[in-house]
């Protein structure tokens, strides 16, 4: 498993495939995680370290990522709603964003993937490993799987674990720079092709791919989001005498 957002990194990303790596291992799978040896966002959760399986092989990578915030600056300049009012602060955050997509047309966190990539060959070749699960984003982390279906070709089965999808994402559909947007859709069709098997959360993402690409409906599924019962075990349920949301 390559997990670029993974505990004590929080937020929502990180949820997914922390489960997966919990069920895997309590299915009796053998997991090797490739992790970052840093937290690559700015919130964290340690309590999520409690839930990391202790037969669970992980092996934290350095890397050159850069850590970013969960809420992008940069990117909110996408939207009219979030868009610096005061015109002159404007054009500077959009001068930002064009450098931002210029150096970073798939996202910051790029520079880990070597680094990945490397440990990944290594710990294949060593445990004869021959299933690979990587989930995205950040999507440079697909990258790695295209190098190793290159090097091992069939000897691997690669799982592309889309949590959202990359080039049909709400903010290409407001005012991201075409240059990236084809690029973007470029290296999403390569994943596509070189993968084994794409999982998406939601039928609709699912659908948006293969209506597009229909060579993609005999090797995809959906594995939708949903909760883990072992966190409701302590519980107590309250009854309550008329309909209530409860949170």
């Amino acid at each position: 498993m390559i997990i670029n957002s993974f505990p004590p990194s929080g937020g929502s990303g990180v949820q997914r495939p922390l489960k997966f790596l919990k069920y895997s291992c309590h299915a009796g799978w053998e997991v090797h995680a490739i992790v970052p040896k840093k937290p690559t966002n700015t919130i964290i959760d340690y309590s999520l370290l409690a839930e990391i399986p202790a037969e669970a092989h992980i092996h934290k990578v350095r890397g050159l990522g850069i850590k970013t915030p969960e809420y992008a600056k940069i990117t909110s300049t996408c939207f009219e709603e979030t868009t610096p009012q005061n015109p002159i602060e404007r054009q500077f955050w959009r001068l930002i964003k064009f450098f931002n997509d210029l150096l970073f047309p798939i996202d910051k966190q790029i520079g880990w993937v070597p680094f990945a990539t490397h440990k990944a060959i290594q710990l294949i070749k060593k445990h004869n490993i021959k299933n690979v699960y990587i989930t995205a984003s950040p999507y440079s982390s697909f990258l790695t799987g295209i190098h190793l279906k290159k090097k091992f070709g069939n000897k691997i089965f690669w799982i592309a674990d889309y949590r959202d999808p990359w080039q049909f994402a709400i903010y290409m559909k407001k005012k991201i720079l075409p240059f990236r947007q084809r690029y973007i859709e470029k290296m999403d069709e390569k994943v596509l092709t070189t993968c084994d098997m794409a999982v998406f959360v939601s039928d609709s993402d699912r659908n948006n791919y293969t209506q597009k690409y229909p060579w993609l409906e005999s090797k995809s599924c959906t594995i939708t989001n949903g909760y883990d019962e072992e966190d409701f075990k302590d519980v107590n349920p309250v009854k309550f005498s008329y309909p209530t949301l409860f949170y």
